[in-house]
């Protein structure tokens, strides 16, 4: 278990927020947390001075919508939109007790879109959207895919 005074001292070094972004049972004082959509609690966003809801990379279904319900739920500071790994990816780490569910939304994506990048693409303009009609306070993080600058441009004045 990490000790506050050792937490305490990595946290005044560091210039910038780091979260922890696991379940640890929350045993360790860290006041910088992040969950994914389906691990969200209240147990963690209470004890945090910032709280985020991240979107479940590898469980690609949970899409904005089901994060950005948990971020308003649980009044978390952050939302980390959906984003798309290469399909390939997926499919490596699929296995028999992989959700039917899961691999049905992959494939839907392959159908629709060339690739992750312009996946994402779409799913970030649809959560920043998603977002502008809801009751969310807090701020939105994009998550952008490679190339980066190329992402964030083709995103344009969309980012909030």
């Amino acid at each position: 278990m990490l000790k506050s005074k050792y937490a305490a001292r990595i946290l005044n070094q560091c210039p910038v927020d780091y979260f922890l972004s696991a379940n640890d049972g929350a045993r360790v004082e860290w006041p910088f947390r992040m969950q994914p959509t389906d691990e969200a609690s209240p147990s963690y966003s209470k004890i945090s001075k910032k709280y985020a809801i991240d979107s479940a990379i590898m469980k690609p279904e949970l899409g904005n919508q089901e994060a950005l319900s948990e971020a308003i739920r649980l009044e978390a500071d952050f939302l980390l939109l959906a984003d798309y790994l290469p399909f390939d990816v997926y499919w490596d780490s699929f296995n028999e007790n992989t959700p039917q569910e899961r691999k049905d939304f992959i494939r839907s994506l392959e159908q629709k879109y060339s690739d992750n990048y312009n996946a994402s693409l779409e799913s970030i303009k649809n959560g920043l959207e998603l977002v502008k009609k809801s009751k969310f306070e807090g701020k939105v993080w994009i998550p952008l895919q490679k190339p980066h600058i190329e992402m964030y441009n083709d995103l344009g004045n969309q980012t909030m």
